[in-house]
């Protein structure tokens, strides 16, 4: 019983090795670029009352906002910074139209066109996403994306006078940081990494592989089936199912879940990952009750179990891509959103949603049940494929002259006494030899301190001992 409840608690201890003291606000640019792009896809197209051929606005625009993912796919890297750029400038000339004109197909056409474009920001904002941000980064990213729709499409929803300030004035203040952000983003001093091209201009230094990585399209495909959660959720709040003041707070405390689980408790990507599924679960089956509480209860619980998953996949998605060093799962990243906002979202729910009607719960709960039943039963192929992997980008000793020798010197004594210490490991136990206390590793490795007692903890483990006295007594000290 002990040895189960060990491997349970191995399993779901970090290995993140995140920091808040790595977040690089001179990067606020390209922090920004991605959740931007975000926010302003979603910013006016959900109230549109306009069918055409007997099918629903959403579709079409849908539809655009996926061919605009399809852009991406093929796009040559040289020309992903210009085409974000042309991209957030047609979108801003283009947002002046969906604020005065009224309901019908010229809205539609200017909405289409303005999805199209936001979707090519997407695609090319999220490369900055992937290649250019640490995980902490990443981690705020997708906070700013999370609080803002927690706030302004649940929270403030509620309140007309609001939604028509987030309609204009509020849009229009948006559409300026954006582009603020979009052209300062990619000043050669602003983003890392970035390489000259033949003209001199800074532009991000995509990976050149183009490898397939099937941990990594793994963790595309728990990013499309959190999507496909979330459109549920978007047609039962339409059908008013689900409390949008109340997911909205969940929303919101997702976020503090995620800080309290990753930065003060130290678990892993997984722990979040399983809270996520297991809180949609409840929260879609509480829905099925008719009762004012149990739909404030449920939809609280959805909010929470939907953006933990939100969040804690885009994360994992983003440093995966990053270290798999391959351009060509970010290809097929694309391509995947592609075929989830055109054939899912867009062609086949708008076909089967006269379908659903009032039945909207039931398909909803079977649809969820299914996914996350999906999900566990893949848990231990994806638990040594996705989870077990040390998704960390920060700084290593090995890169740092000062410790070059102290590295290659415990490398071979790892290899004579055959610890099986990881590099992590390795660098601790040098750290610790001379002295440092544990704060001051965390300093130096720019990671956690959570991070550093489970490394300290696995170390003396391997190492046969119970304390640093015996360290000292056992490996020496080295000072100086």
């Amino acid at each position: 019983m002990t040895s189960i409840k060990n491997q349970i608690v191995r399993i779901f201890t970090s290995r993140d090795e995140l920091s808040l003291k790595n977040i690089r606000f001179e990067k606020w640019a390209a922090i920004l670029v991605f959740p931007l792009s975000f926010i302003i896809c979603d910013m006016r197209h959900f109230d549109i009352e306009v069918s055409l051929f007997d099918l629903k606005a959403f579709m079409f625009i849908d539809c655009a906002l996926g061919f605009g993912w399809l852009v991406l796919s093929f796009l040559p890297k040289k020309l992903i910074v210009p085409a974000l750029r042309l991209s957030a400038l047609v979108c801003a000339v283009t947002l002046p139209f969906q604020m005065i004109l009224p309901d019908g197909p010229a809205l539609l056409a200017a909405l289409m066109v303005f999805q199209f474009f936001i979707g090519i920001c997407l695609g090319a904002s999220f490369s900055v996403f992937c290649f250019t941000l640490n995980n902490v980064e990443r981690l705020l990213g997708m906070f700013i994306i999370a609080s803002c729709f927690g706030i302004f499409y649940h929270v403030l929803f509620n309140f007309p006078a609001f939604v028509v300030f987030q309609r204009t004035w509020g849009s229009a203040a948006a559409m300026l940081v954006y582009l603020a952000a979009v052209f300062y983003c990619f000043q050669k001093k602003n983003t890392a990494p970035v390489e000259n091209d033949e003209s001199g201009k800074g532009v991000v230094a995509f990976a050149e592989s183009d490898h397939f990585d099937a941990a990594v399209f793994l963790v595309m495909l728990l990013v499309i089936i959190n999507q496909i959660m979330w459109i549920m959720m978007n047609d039962m709040t339409a059908e008013g199912q689900v409390n949008s003041f109340t997911y909205g707070l969940g929303t919101l405390t997702a976020i503090i879940l995620i800080i309290a689980i990753h930065f003060y408790i130290s678990r892993s990507a997984l722990y979040s990952w399983v809270l996520s599924l297991v809180f949609s679960l409840l929260g879609v089956s509480l829905l099925l009750f008719n009762s004012s509480f149990i739909l404030h209860s449920g939809s609280f619980l959805w909010g929470l179990g939907d953006n933990v998953g939100m969040i804690i996949t885009y994360f994992m998605c983003g440093g995966a891509i990053k270290l798999s060093k391959s351009f060509k799962m970010y290809r097929i990243f694309c391509f995947m959103f592609f075929f989830f906002y055109v054939i899912f979202s867009g062609i086949f729910f708008a076909l089967i949603h006269p379908l659903i009607g009032a039945q909207s719960r039931i398909i909803s709960f079977g649809v969820v049940l299914v996914l996350c039943c999906v999900c566990f039963a893949m848990m231990p192929y994806l638990q040594r494929k996705i989870f077990d992997t040390p998704w960390s980008d920060e700084l290593k000793l090995a890169d740092v002259i000062e410790y070059v020798p102290a590295i290659a010197e415990t490398k071979q004594f790892n290899e004579m006494e055959n610890l099986g210490l990881s590099p992590r490991e390795k660098e601790i136990f040098i750290l610790l030899l001379g002295d440092s206390q544990r704060k001051h590793i965390a300093d130096t490795l720019k990671i956690g301190t959570g991070t550093v007692n489970f490394h300290v903890n696995n170390l003396y483990r391997k190492l046969g001992i119970q304390s640093r006295i015996e360290l000292f007594a056992k490996y020496g000290r080295k000072t100086g």
